[in-house]
C-alpha cells in the first residue's frame, strides 16, 4: 500500500478527478480515480538547457565529436575522437543513452544493451505533441487508453503504449497518419476536445535499454577509471543516480541502493538465463 509506505496517495471520485486534473471527461463507468498528489512532471528540453547552462557557469567545456577509442589504465583515461584530438582525465563516465554500448566498446567493454531499431523492438516509443489551449491538464493523467502530461507553449504530450508495437522506426512517415488519427480520437475520449490532425505532431523515441531492462551504474574496470551510467528511466532516476554516482566517483562508498545494478552482474550464466525484455504495452505497466 502506497500510503503505508508514506507515499502521497488517495482515492477520489470521478467528479473530483475532473476538477483536480482540469479535464472534462473520465472514461465511462469510472467510479474512482487514484491520485498521487506529490508527483509532478518535467519539461525535458528546458531541464537540459538549464543543466548545460549551470555546467558552463561552473567551468565545464563541451566538445561535440565522435569517440573513436578510449585507452585506460594506471589511473588515467585518454579519449581519442574522430578529429584526432586526445582528451585526458582521471575518470570518465559513459552516459550516452542508447549509444553507450558503442562507446563502451571503444574502451574494450561489452555493455549488454538492446540495440535493434526495428518494428516490434522494445526500444521504439511514439509520442504525440498536441497543440491546444482548451484541454490542458495541470498534472500527469493516466487513463485506460491514453497518458497525458502538460508541456509548454499550449501543448499536451500524449502517449499510448499499445501503439508502439506497430511502428516502423525507419519509416515513421508511413504509419504517422494512422497514429495521429488514433491520438486524435483518444484525446477526444479523455478531454472532450477534438484537435485537428495538423495540430498533432508524432514524435519517435528510441529508449535506452540495458539488456535486462534495469539500470547499469558503476565502474566497468578494476582500476575504477571507466564508469557507466545508463538507464531507461533517466528523467525519473537522474537526480538520485547523479548524487549516488558522484559519491562513488569521488572515492566515497558505493551506496547499497546501487548494489544490484553494477555492470558486473552480466555474467555469462546471468545472460543465458535472461528472457527477452519486452516493453510495456498497457498503461500502468511502466
Amino acid at each position: 500500500d502506497f500510503r503505508a509506505a508514506g507515499y502521497s496517495a488517495e482515492w477520489m471520485t470521478a467528479d473530483e478527478a475532473r476538477n483536480r486534473a482540469e479535464i472534462s471527461r473520465v472514461p465511462e463507468g469510472t467510479t474512482h480515480v487514484a491520485c498521487f498528489g506529490g508527483e509532478g512532471y518535467l519539461l525535458p528540453d528546458e531541464h537540459i538547457l538549464t543543466l548545460v547552462d549551470a555546467l558552463r557557469r561552473r567551468g565545464a567545456r563541451f566538445v561535440e565529436e565522435m569517440v573513436e577509442h578510449i585507452e585506460h589504465g594506471d589511473g588515467s583515461v585518454a579519449v581519442t575522437t574522430a578529429g584526432g584530438a586526445v582528451h585526458r582525465a582521471e575518470r570518465i563516465v559513459l552516459a550516452a543513452g542508447r549509444w553507450t554500448k558503442k562507446i563502451a566498446a571503444a574502451a574494450g567493454f561489452d555493455l549488454p544493451m538492446i540495440t535493434a531499431v526495428e518494428t516490434g523492438s522494445p526500444l521504439v516509443g511514439v509520442l504525440g505533441n498536441v497543440r491546444t489551449q482548451a484541454a490542458r491538464p495541470e498534472r500527469v493523467v493516466h487513463s485506460p487508453r491514453l497518458n497525458l502530461r502538460p508541456s509548454n507553449h499550449g501543448r499536451v504530450v500524449v502517449q499510448a503504449l499499445d501503439l508502439n508495437a506497430g511502428v516502423d522506426p525507419l519509416d515513421l512517415e508511413g504509419s504517422g497518419d494512422e497514429i495521429r488519427g488514433e491520438f486524435q480520437r483518444r484525446f477526444h475520449e479523455v478531454t472532450g476536445e477534438m484537435p485537428q490532425e495538423e495540430d498533432i505532431d508524432v514524435l519517435l523515441g528510441l529508449r535506452s535499454l540495458p539488456l535486462d531492462g534495469f539500470p547499469v551504474v558503476g565502474f566497468m574496470d578494476t582500476e575504477r577509471s571507466v564508469y557507466a551510467a545508463v538507464t531507461h528511466g533517466g528523467i525519473t532516476l537522474g537526480p538520485l543516480l547523479g548524487r549516488l554516482s558522484a559519491d562513488e566517483l569521488l572515492d566515497r562508498s558505493r551506496d547499497p541502493l546501487l548494489e544490484s545494478f553494477g555492470p558486473e552482474r552480466f555474467t555469462e550464466s546471468y545472460r543465458e538465463d535472461l528472457h527477452a525484455f519486452t516493453a510495456p504495452t498497457q498503461i500502468g505497466q511502466q
